[in-house]
């Protein structure tokens, strides 16, 4: 998949992070996952920046959609 995917809970905690994500990141996918967004995702689309290790910034499309995992939204 060429786009990052992530799932997030409503507290902004990353559960699982695709390899695409991982680049976005600029971090291995399993240093994502069990991290804070830093905010919770709200709404269905916006732009964001994204921090990489460095400092440098990138901006990207922030699509978010409800859906179950192992039970919990």
């Amino acid at each position: 998949m060429a786009d990052g995917g992530l799932f997030v809970n409503h507290d902004g905690t990353i559960w699982f992070a695709n390899p695409a994500a991982g680049r976005l990141f600029g971090r291995a996918e399993n240093e994502l996952v069990g991290s804070h967004l830093g905010f919770p995702v709200v709404g269905e689309s916006t732009e964001i920046e994204i921090v990489r290790p460095g400092g440098t910034c990138i901006t990207v499309e922030l699509r978010a959609a409800d859906s179950d995992w192992d039970g919990e939204r």
